[in-house]
């Protein structure tokens, strides 16, 4: 039944009127964790309602969207069948010599003497060495040291190593020398060197001494002979005292030098110290003349190898010596108090 009053279209209107006025005060009821699970918790925009009518500030869509950081990941195409194999370079063998630690060049040792070797080598390759790496003799004199010595611990690049290698000295009097390198990777042999191809060595003398039945024949191939000057000049002059293993190198007068010595005092056996040549040098004694030697008379000499016992010497006694580089000279005997004092001369040739 209608209204009076109204009539039907006007009822209709009203109450599409009063339905509209509902819907715009209609807000959905919010998110039970706080806001859209997609986006996550939803930021409340503040809002005022004035005379029922709720009323949104400027900006309220921006400040309701929480601020996020782009970040953005880039993939790589898919590959399709095997992935490729990456080979490593292969890494370098390369030794650098970095010091004898015993046994330098021309160390007299006694006949049938053991003595042990030790190189002093640094890793200058890109290989670590291990224990499949070894001391390997390639040449020359061995002196009864075995052909291979594996090293006993890891040796990274850049790192030192001390070779030991145990050897021992032959019976004969004499200069050997010995060459090494070392046995890396695939079995292929290396040195020191810009490119490791140089090997390093062993070098020692092994003195002619006395014994007491005589002596044993030179084994030293004397040097060429020279035509002293008819005017010798001094290539060296001075005075020295020499003890027990102390060398003297009689072109330059320096003491316990790596190399170059040309007599050495030793006592292989308690009480029998004697002068022994080194290095290829050769001595003979003058004789009793007070006059000294001129180089024509020392060169007229059997110069030879032979050690000569201090107990042969005398106060004022003379000697004369061809040195390892070749010139001759003389020294005479100036004290003999358990050490040997002479003042030596040595002529350029």
């Amino acid at each position: 039944m209608t209204p009076r009053g109204r009539s039907p279209v006007a009822a209709a209107i009203a109450a599409a009127a009063a339905w509209l006025v509902v819907s715009c005060n209609f807000q959905p009821s919010p998110n039970p964790a706080g806001g859209d699970s997609s986006t996550g918790p939803a930021v409340v925009a503040p809002s005022a309602t004035i005379l029922g009518v709720t009323s949104t500030p400027p900006n309220a869509e921006q400040a309701a969207t929480p601020s996020r950081i782009s970040t953005t990941t880039t993939s790589s195409p898919a590959s399709f069948g095997s992935p490729a194999t990456v080979s490593a370079a292969p890494c370098s063998d390369r030794a650098f010599f970095v010091d004898d630690v015993t046994i330098r060049d021309n160390s007299l040792v006694m006949p049938g003497d053991p003595f042990v070797k030790i190189w002093r080598l640094r890793n200058d390759g890109t290989c670590t060495w291990d224990a499949t790496y070894a001391a390997a003799f390639i040449g020359g004199d061995r002196m009864d040291a075995a052909s291979f010595v594996h090293l006993t611990g890891s040796v990274p690049p850049g790192s030192a190593i001390d070779l030991a290698v145990d050897m021992t000295a032959p019976d004969q009097a004499g200069a050997y020398q010995g060459f090494w390198k070392l046995l890396g990777k695939s079995e292929k042999y290396f040195g020191i060197g810009a490119n490791g191809e140089v090997s390093f060595w062993v070098k020692i003398v092994v003195p002619l001494l006395p014994t007491p039945t005589g002596v044993l024949a030179p084994t030293f191939t004397p040097t060429a002979s020279v035509t002293p000057r008819a005017t010798p000049e001094p290539a060296s002059a001075g005075s020295v005292s020499l003890t027990v293993e102390m060398r003297l190198d009689l072109d330059t007068g320096g003491i316990d030098r790596p190399s170059g010595s040309d007599v050495s005092l030793l006592e292989p056996t308690p009480g029998a110290i004697s002068l022994v040549p080194t290095g290829g040098a050769l001595l003979s004694r003058y004789g009793p003349p007070p006059d000294p030697p001129s180089p024509s008379r020392c060169q007229a000499l059997d110069l030879n190898n032979m050690a000569i016992p201090l107990s042969s010497l005398s106060i004022e006694g003379l000697v004369c010596y061809r040195t390892e580089e070749g010139r001759l000279g003389y020294f005479r005997v100036e004290s003999l108090d358990g050490h040997l004092g002479i003042a030596y001369l040595t002529w350029e040739p």
